[in-house]
């Protein structure tokens, strides 16, 4: 089959056209299998870090977080679907919103802020408020400072009501 070999480079006599041809093929899909394996890798990795927590607390009073529920049955455990938000958002999207309230408002004279405020500025509103409402409600394990300056979870009735001023904000904003 080989009839010259010229420096690193072997002539083919012989040989028919569709012989390379295949050969070609083959490597190229080989090529293609191996991105398209090495995506699915990278597309599983990143859906592996989202999944279910665990929360509960020990006798002595620590709260304790996992991805198993605690082994002794006397620990009642909540259980938690956690998302993970997606690379490539700037932390401003998640920033919380910093509204007056409409006591503060009316307080300072002004004209209500719905009437003021641009289109543009109602969606960014809107948008910033069901984000808000998304992280209040999914996210037990985030920390608010409290009225005496400590640092804390909310408790249920603190979230409700947060849940609720992101509902008025939400229909203030999202018309």
């Amino acid at each position: 089959m080989r009839s010259k070999s010229l420096t690193n480079h072997v002539v083919f006599t012989n040989v028919k056209p569709c012989l390379l041809l295949g050969e070609a093929l083959r490597m190229i899909n080989l090529k293609s299998v191996t991105s398209c394996i090495m995506t699915m890798l990278f597309f599983v990795s990143s859906v592996a870090t989202a999944g279910d927590i665990y929360r509960w607390v020990d006798d002595k009073g620590q709260t304790h977080f996992g991805s198993q529920p605690p082994g002794g049955s006397s620990h009642k455990a909540e259980r938690y679907n956690v998302k993970v938000q997606k690379p490539g958002k700037n932390a401003e999207a998640y920033s919380l919103p910093a509204w007056k309230s409409g006591d503060e408002e009316a307080a300072e004279g002004e004209k209500p802020q719905e009437q003021k405020l641009s289109k543009d500025e109602r969606q960014s509103n809107c948008r910033q408020a069901r984000q808000y409402k998304q992280s209040i409600t999914n996210n037990f394990s985030r920390k608010f400072v409290q009225e005496d300056g400590s640092i804390a979870p909310l408790d249920d009735a603190q979230r409700k009501q947060e849940i609720a001023k992101a509902n008025q904000l939400i229909k203030q904003y999202c018309n």
